[in-house]
C-alpha cells in the first residue's frame, strides 16, 4: 500500500503544483459519517425547505493531458409534497462528442431503512431540451434518471462518473451557498503532483475546511463546507461567488494562452472564399460609399444569417463559409468572420474582437483568467480614422452600432491586447416641458422628448414596429397616465425616428387648480425619475449592485396667471451616493416657476447598511406633497 503523506503548511510542496496559492491555508476536512441517511438538520433554521441535500460530493480528477473525470455523488432527503414532485427526475447533462457517463448507484432509501434500486427502464438518454434549436451546434445530451416511488421521508443517494477524452484546458469556480439546504459539500481536486494548476479563493472563512496531500503520483487538494448558507433572492443582488465563499481553479498560465485558442480556431479562414466575393458583390455596389457598403452587408447579415448562440467559443470548429450561406445561420464568431471576409474583400479596414465583461468587473477579477467570460465576436470597422464596433444581428438605417457600456474585448490575435469599447452615445433622455396655467384654471402643455444611445434605440424600435392605431393608443394611455382630465392638443405623437429619437406631443388638463379655503394648489407635472428596481421593503441581506447607465434631465418652463400669487413651491432636492444622483434646482420670477431635474443612474454598488435611507428618499421624492405649489388669488384693486 502507498504511504498516505499529509502536507501540514507546506509551503515550497504547495507552490510547485498550486501557482498563486498564497491564499491556501490546510486545515483537517470533517470526515463525512459512513450513516448519512440518519443525519438530522435544524427544521427551525430552514423553515421553507422542501428538501435537504444531505451530502454533494464531487472528485474532479484532471490527467496531465488536460482530460478530466468528474466523481460526483448527490444524497438528498424529501422533506414535503413539493420536494417530491422535484426529486421526481434527476438530470446529468453531457456533451456527446467527447465525453460518457456511467451511472454508479441509483438508490431510495425508505422512511423504514430499506434500500429500493431504481429500474434501468427509468433511466433515459435525451437529447438536451435547452439545445433543440441550435442546429449543428446541438452537442449537449441528457441522461434523465424518472424517480417513482419516492415518498415524503425518503432518501435518494445518486453517483455517477462523467469522463472527458478532451485535452482541454480548464477554468471552472464552484461556490459554497446554494438556493437549496445543503449540508455537507465537498470538492476534492486530484492532479499529478507535476501539473501547475491554480486555485484562487474568495470569500473563505474559517467554517471553510481545507486539506493538501500526496498519494503517490498525485495530489489531492480538499475543500469542504457544513450547513451552507441558503441564498435568499433580492433584485439586483450582486453574482453569489461575489458574496460567498468560492473556489476557482485554472489550468491555462495567462491570458495569451487562450487567445491563441481563438486565434488558431479563426487562423485558417482568414483568406476571403469565393463565396463571400461572390455574395459582397451581389449586395454592394462599386459605387457605394464605404458607409452605405457597411450598412448593406450588415443589413444583409442580420436579414438571412441567423445568429445561433454557443456556451463556449473555443468547444466549436468554424464551419466552411458556404456552409454557413446556405444553412441562413452561424455562431457569433462564425457571422464575423463572414462579415470580415465581405469587409476585406470590398477593402474596408476591420478585425475581428472576442467581447468581454464590463471594464469595472474585469479589473476586478482579470487575475482569476475567467476566460469565458471571453464568450462572443464582434467586428471593429474602421472607416475615414473613425472605429465602430458592430454586431450583426438587426436591421438599421446607417451603420448600427450596438450599446456595448464600457466593456473590455480583445483582437484575435497570438498575443492579447485588451481594448476599452466604450459607449458610442450617452444613454440620454432629455425632456423640455413647457406650460401655462390661465385665469381658466387649466393647463396647456407641450413636451419635447430627446433620447439618445440605447434610450433612442428602444424608442425606435418600439415605434417602428406599431401600426398607425397601436400608436394612437399608446398615445391615448401615456395621456391618461397624466390624469383623467386630459385632452390632446395634437392628434397624436409626433416622432423623428432617426439616430436620435424626439417625441413631441401637447395636451390640456382642465381643473388642475383645486381649491382650499382661500387657497389654490396643484401638483408639478413632473416625477424624478423612480428606481423601478428596488425592492419593496427598507432592508435586504445583500448589497445593492446597479449596471447600467442613464442620464434624464427635465426642463420645465411654467407660466401662471398673474390672477394668483406664488406662496410656496417644493424643496430643491440633492441626493447622491455610489448608484445615483439626483437634483432639482427651482427657480421663481414673476410668477414663472424654471425647474430643471436631474437624474444620473450610475453603475456601481450601495452597501445594504445604507440601502434604508436610501429607499425612503426615493419613494419621498414623488410624494405628491412633494410636488405641490399653493397659490393664492391676488386682491383685485377697484
Amino acid at each position: 500500500m502507498k504511504k498516505r503523506i499529509f502536507l501540514i503548511l507546506s509551503i515550497v510542496l504547495l507552490f510547485t503544483s498550486c501557482k498563486s496559492n498564497k491564499e491556501i491555508v490546510v486545515k483537517k476536512v470533517k470526515k463525512v459519517s459512513k450513516n448519512i441517511y440518519k443525519v438530522s438538520f435544524d427544521k427551525k433554521k430552514y423553515p421553507n425547505a422542501n428538501i435537504v441535500t444531505i451530502l454533494d460530493k464531487m472528485d474532479i480528477k484532471i490527467n496531465k493531458n488536460n482530460t478530466k473525470e468528474i466523481k460526483k455523488r448527490v444524497v438528498k432527503k424529501i422533506i414535503t409534497k413539493a420536494g417530491k414532485k422535484a426529486c421526481s427526475e434527476f438530470k446529468i447533462i453531457y456533451d456527446k462528442r467527447y465525453e460518457k457517463v456511467e451511472i454508479l448507484k441509483a438508490d431510495i432509501i425508505k422512511k423504514n431503512g430499506k434500500k429500493v434500486n431504481i429500474s434501468k427502464k427509468n433511466i433515459q438518454v435525451l437529447d438536451y431540451n435547452k439545445d433543440y434549436l441550435n442546429k449543428d451546434f446541438a452537442i449537449r445530451k441528457m441522461i434523465k434518471i424518472q424517480i417513482d416511488s419516492i415518498e415524503v421521508g425518503d432518501i435518494i443517494d445518486i453517483i455517477y462518473i462523467k469522463n472527458s477524452n478532451k485535452e482541454e484546458k480548464q477554468s471552472e469556480h464552484f461556490t459554497f451557498a446554494s438556493d437549496e439546504v445543503i449540508l455537507n459539500k465537498e470538492i476534492n481536486f486530484i492532479y499529478p503532483t507535476d501539473k501547475e494548476i491554480k486555485f484562487q479563493k474568495k470569500n473563505f472563512s474559517n467554517k471553510v475546511f481545507e486539506s493538501l496531500e500526496k498519494i503517490g503520483d498525485n495530489k489531492i487538494y480538499k475543500i469542504q463546507k457544513e450547513n451552507l448558507i441558503q441564498i435568499i433572492r433580492e433584485k439586483n443582488m450582486p453574482k453569489i461567488e461575489e458574496i460567498f465563499p468560492t473556489i476557482y481553479y485554472n489550468t491555462y498560465k495567462n491570458w495569451d494562452e487562450y487567445a491563441n485558442e481563438i486565434y488558431d480556431l479563426a487562423k485558417i479562414h482568414h483568406l476571403v472564399k469565393s463565396c463571400s466575393k461572390k455574395l459582397s458583390e451581389k449586395i454592394v455596389l462599386k459605387t457605394d460609399r464605404e458607409e452605405r457598403k457597411v450598412e448593406k452587408i450588415e443589413n444583409y447579415l442580420a436579414k438571412n444569417i441567423k445568429l445561433v448562440p454557443i456556451y463556449d467559443l473555443n468547444k466549436f470548429e468554424i464551419r466552411e463559409m458556404s456552409d454557413i450561406i446556405k444553412t441562413g445561420y452561424g455562431n457569433s464568431f462564425e457571422r464575423a468572420i463572414l462579415f470580415k471576409q465581405m469587409l476585406d474583400y470590398q477593402g474596408i479596414e476591420n478585425r475581428l474582437i472576442v467581447l468581454g465583461p464590463k471594464e469595472n468587473k474585469f479589473e476586478e477579477k482579470k487575475e482569476l483568467l475567467l476566460v469565458n467570460q471571453f464568450n462572443y465576436i464582434i467586428n471593429e470597422v474602421k472607416i475615414k480614422n473613425k472605429k465602430y464596433y458592430i454586431d450583426t444581428i438587426s436591421k438599421s438605417n446607417g451603420i448600427n452600432e450596438l450599446e456595448y457600456q464600457k466593456r473590455i474585448g480583445f483582437p484575435i490575435a497570438k498575443k492579447v491586447e485588451f481594448i476599452k469599447i466604450k459607449e458610442k452615445e450617452e444613454n440620454l433622455i432629455i425632456s423640455t416641458l413647457k406650460g401655462k396655467i390661465g385665469i381658466d384654471k387649466a393647463l396647456t402643455m407641450s413636451v419635447e422628448n430627446k433620447y439618445t444611445g440605447k434610450e433612442a434605440e428602444i424608442i425606435r424600435k418600439k415605434y417602428k414596429s406599431m401600426s398607425l392605431a397601436d400608436r394612437k393608443n399608446d398615445f391615448v394611455t401615456e395621456l391618461k397616465n397624466i390624469a383623467l382630465n386630459v385632452e390632446p392638443m395634437t392628434k397624436g405623437f409626433i416622432l423623428e425616428l432617426g439616430k436620435n429619437v424626439t417625441k413631441f406631443y401637447a395636451y390640456k388638463q382642465n381643473e388642475i387648480l383645486i381649491k382650499k379655503d382661500e387657497f389654490y394648489y396643484f401638483n408639478l407635472p413632473i416625477n424624478i425619475e423612480s428606481l423601478k428596481k428596488l425592492e419593496k421593503n427598507e432592508k435586504r441581506k445583500y448589497d445593492f449592485e446597479n449596471g447600467e447607465n442613464l442620464k434624464k434631465i427635465t426642463y420645465l418652463d411654467l407660466k401662471i396667471s398673474s390672477e394668483y400669487e406664488i406662496l410656496e413651491i417644493p424643496k430643491s432636492i440633492v441626493i447622491e451616493n455610489e448608484i445615483v444622483k439626483i437634483t432639482r434646482d427651482i427657480f421663481v420670477r414673476e410668477n414663472k416657476i424654471k425647474i430643471t431635474d436631474t437624474f444620473e443612474l450610475k453603475e456601481g454598488v450601495l452597501k445594504k447598511e445604507e440601502y434604508g435611507k436610501f429607499y425612503k428618499e426615493i419613494n419621498e421624492l414623488n410624494k405628491k406633497v412633494n410636488r405641490r405649489v399653493l397659490l393664492k388669488e391676488r386682491l383685485k384693486i377697484k
